[in-house]
């Protein structure tokens, strides 16, 4: 009797860890499941004023180059996990051609280190201008990979507000940029990307948006362009 009574005693112990084992596997599968659908994108938030709105989505987009499927529509997916890869010799262009005179205030480049490694923008160059082959020089900025976090993709901000202009448009002056709330007219922007981080020769790009100051009939352009 007390061998039967200690084989059920040990029976028991063994089922109530097997559903111990059971639920904390169940438990895990949600969790992984709940991510991936929170996650799905892998997209990090972007942090800006309700007062401005997405107006990379007004104009249309040329690349200097792509590899493969890596193209324009992998800049706008609104997904981290895919990207732009440049194929050719430096520099890299992305061109935006507005179908008119537009604000631009931010522009934000989505990187993935930890993926991309050699691939990932250093020096950035902006030009704005009528047309591609009518640009000025605007600003030059640099991508300091130690200031952010490496484990996740993260926004890369050039904000037209903090940076010092070296050259300028010629419909501006030192009084525009001295008002709070900079931004830049232009009827074409240009991102040009000189160099990569450790001196690679390709780069890649997850994602762009850019921003500017809502206006008024900012949804009716954005509707006409779609249907276009």
């Amino acid at each position: 009797m007390e061998k039967k009574d200690e084989n059920d005693y040990l029976w028991k112990i063994i089922k109530d860890l097997n559903m111990v084992d059971k639920k904390e596997k169940m438990i895990y599968s949600n969790i992984k499941i709940n991510n991936l659908k929170t996650n799905k994108n892998n997209l990090p938030k972007i942090k800006i004023s309700k007062k401005y709105v997405e107006v990379g989505c007004l104009g249309i987009w040329k690349l200097s180059s792509s590899k493969n499927k890596y193209d324009i529509k992998k800049l706008k997916d609104n997904d981290a996990n895919t990207y732009w890869q440049s194929s050719s010799i430096g520099p890299h262009t992305i061109t935006i051609q507005f179908l008119k005179l537009t604000k631009v205030s931010k522009i934000f480049l989505l990187f993935n280190y930890l993926l991309d490694e050699s691939y990932t923008p250093c020096e950035i160059l902006i030009k704005i201008g009528n047309d591609e082959h009518n640009l000025e020089y605007l600003c030059t900025t640099y991508c300091d990979i130690n200031k952010y976090s490496l484990e996740d993709p993260f926004w890369f901000v050039i904000d037209l507000k903090k940076i010092n202009f070296l050259s300028f448009f010629s419909n501006y002056n030192l009084k525009v940029l001295k008002n709070k709330n900079v931004s830049i007219y232009c009827h074409c922007l240009q991102i040009c990307i000189l160099s990569s981080q450790h001196y690679g020769k390709d780069t890649r790009v997850r994602q762009i948006k850019i921003y500017g100051p809502n206006y008024s009939f900012y949804k009716y352009d954005k509707m006409i362009l779609q249907k276009t």
